[in-house]
């Protein structure tokens, strides 16, 4: 069963409106299994930022890993590279890393999760062929790259560039796909997040193109539900 996971109820409200399910409640999480033309799929809302989604995928996968065939992560981001990740377009994670990871006073590389040692958690092939197969067959512009994530908003150009000087090849940045991925990556559980880019030069784009954003996350959620699940 593939599971799709979001931070936020309004990017889950397409699947649960057009699907009929049953809801359960994981912790701060909702979870709820579905049923799809094909057979079952899963859909987790966390809640914003890497806390809630490292604890909502960790408790899901808990008590549930022998159902979860795979991990789809759909959700909005700003850019980091306007050439590569335009307006409306969709970044899928071949990589994804903290940005506001940092134990380097202690001689760890910067971003470096202890423990297990890993900087950049590598996204799934096969799911990233998928979701970029559901972008190009309707019309969705897409690139694959580095996704950043940390607990901010980042808006201001200063705070890109510091990023940046740390992460040269990031492309996109969030609040979630780092989280999920290092949880997906310790339970072996194939994982791939996908980032509609909805502000690439001033945080006031986040609010005025969310709709766009969720209305492309929408039909490429659908067209991997048709096709993989």
């Amino acid at each position: 069963m593939i599971c799709f996971v979001f931070a936020m109820d309004k990017e889950a409200t397409f699947l649960l409106d057009s699907y009929p399910h049953k809801q359960q409640q994981i912790g701060f999480a909702k979870y709820y299994e579905c049923e799809g033309p094909h057979g079952k799929f899963a859909v987790l809302v966390s809640g914003i930022g890497k806390v809630f989604a490292g604890s909502a995928l960790s408790a899901l996968l808990a008590l549930k890993k022998d159902e979860i065939d795979g991990v789809i992560n759909l959700g909005v981001g700003g850019s980091l590279n306007g050439e590569k990740a335009g307006l409306f377009s969709c970044l899928i994670g071949s990589a994804y890393l903290q940005h506001d990871l940092d134990t380097s006073p202690i001689g760890d590389p910067i971003g470096m999760v202890s423990g297990i040692n890993v900087i950049r958690f590598p996204g799934h092939e096969k799911l990233m062929e998928a979701v970029a197969k559901a972008c190009t067959e309707n019309g969705i512009g897409c690139e694959n790259g580095t996704i950043c994530s940390g607990d901010q908003f980042i808006a201001a150009e200063k705070q890109k560039e510091e990023i940046l000087a740390k992460f040269e090849d990031a492309v996109s940045i969030d609040m979630e796909s780092a989280a999920f991925a290092q949880v997906a990556y310790v339970y072996a559980v194939p994982y791939v997040a996908a980032r509609f880019i909805s502000d690439v030069n001033a945080p006031e784009e986040y609010h005025k193109n969310l709709p766009v954003c969720a209305q492309k996350l929408a039909i490429v959620a659908k067209w991997l539900i048709d096709h993989i699940c």
